[in-house]
């Protein structure tokens, strides 16, 4: 506050006041008439420190335009915080502006929660522009966009990411089989070695992780999903169709199941090993844990066939 009893001549002196503004933002309001009404010195001042733009004049306060390039329509408030804090000094009035918060989420998704008290958080431009920058925001969102199918699925296809905000939707979106389809199919979108979103089927409503019916029509329409039975319901995982036609897309995933895989079940699904070499070492530790599970449940004539099965193996392997 000292600058409020400074000389005239240093009040009105850009980078004495500017200076001044980067030690306390409250310094701002003592400027001298031609500097606090100056839009570019303003946002100088705004940049060396965002709690500036609560003491700008009013005029700039209130101007649509000048209130954008300060949270940072440009690249001179790149920084989340300094966006987040520009918003949160502005006038109440100026926060109800849609275009301004369009450009506040954009900067910093986390204003979203701000724009709850202002009722802004069901608008579906705003809602869109903050998940497509970070999906977890989503949770802020009014419960009527958390339930819509058609908003959900608008997002996803704008940007596939975007498929990570189910785990904030609410338990019907959770529940609608095309919804969940398109969420845990969306990683098709990405050329590999982009991580999968069948993690995302953890998300999916208890009745939709235990359908036998949509676990293999996803697999059908997309091979990737089957990396999803990691998270399926037990009862899925224990259904032996199920799982054979997820290690024909995926070996490995054979450790995912309730029940070890029969190995001769497993060499008959489409020539698997003629297919990958690949597959070699977890048919190996498939047939092992099939053994080991029977020697402990003391079922001895299905460990023998068990015994059949590894030599199966074997020799199948070394043919190849």
């Amino acid at each position: 506050r000292a600058l409020e009893y400074a000389a005239a001549e240093l009040r009105a002196d850009g980078e004495f006041v500017l200076q001044a503004v980067g030690q306390d933002a409250r310094a701002l309001q003592f400027a001298a008439a031609e500097l606090g009404t100056d839009p570019e010195f303003v946002l100088q001042a705004v940049v060396r420190d965002a709690r500036a733009l609560q003491y700008a004049v009013a005029e700039l306060r209130f101007d649509a335009d000048f209130v954008l390039q300060a949270i940072g329509q440009d690249d001179s408030l790149s920084d989340e915080w300094k966006a987040r804090e520009c918003f949160q000094r502005l006038p109440d009035m100026m926060k109800h502006d849609k275009s301004i918060a369009i450009a506040a989420v954009g900067k910093n998704p986390r204003i979203l929660q701000d724009l709850v008290a202002f009722n802004l958080h069901g608008d579906e431009d705003i809602v869109l522009a903050a998940v497509l920058k970070d999906a977890s925001v989503f949770q802020h969102a009014a419960y009527q966009l958390r339930s819509s199918k058609n908003f959900f699925l608008r997002m996803i296809k704008q940007c596939p990411l975007a498929a990570r905000a189910i785990e904030f939707a609410s338990e019907q979106l959770r529940g609608d089989e095309i919804v969940m389809l398109k969420v845990v199919c969306v990683d098709e979108a990405f050329p590999p070695p982009t991580a999968s979103h069948s993690s995302l089927f953890r998300h999916a409503r208890a009745d939709v992780r235990s359908s036998k019916a949509f676990f293999l029509k996803m697999i059908e329409q997309c091979p990737s999903a089957a990396r999803a039975v990691e998270f399926a319901h037990s009862q899925l995982r224990a259904d032996e169709e199920v799982m054979l036609k997820v290690v024909h897309v995926e070996g490995s995933l054979a450790k995912f199941a309730e029940h070890p895989l029969k190995p001769t079940k497993v060499l008959k699904t489409a020539g698997l090993l003629r297919e990958n070499n690949q597959h070699t070492r977890w048919l190996r530790q498939l047939a092992s844990q099939w053994y080991c599970h029977h020697r402990r449940t003391s079922e001895f004539d299905d460990a023998e066939q068990s015994l059949h099965d590894i030599i199966l193996s074997v020799r199948y392997i070394l043919q190849e």
